[in-house]
């Protein structure tokens, strides 16, 4: 298991995908795409998947990924491909004084 960023999928072709963060590859990978905040006993900060749509890049290999601007807001991710483009957007709702973050957990199939 190794703990990467959302870079990692870089050259890897998606054979499918879940709205909870779990990608797929042909080469035998499974990377899910983890959140994590500081939602815990009486904090205000819930991190969640506002949109995890591959589906445009099933059986297509990411050729690179526009990570935009991540902020205490979220994030969005364009993953592209020869063809087509999918997209990870992050939201993070708060009262503006915690945080969020997301890792990429990489396992074998």
């Amino acid at each position: 298991m190794k703990k990467l960023e959302i870079d990692a999928l870089i050259g890897y072709t998606v054979l499918s995908h879940d709205k909870d963060g779990t990608i797929i590859t042909k080469e035998g990978k499974k990377f899910d795409v983890q959140l994590w905040d500081q939602n815990y006993g009486c904090n205000d900060s819930h991190a969640f998947f506002k949109e995890f749509n591959l589906d445009d890049i099933i059986g297509e290999k990411i050729l690179g990924i526009n990570q935009g601007e991540a902020d205490g807001d979220g994030a969005k991710f364009i993953l592209k491909t020869k063809s087509g483009t999918g997209i990870i957007e992050i939201i993070h709702e708060s009262n503006g004084y915690y945080g969020w973050d997301y890792e990429v957990i990489e396992t074998n199939l």
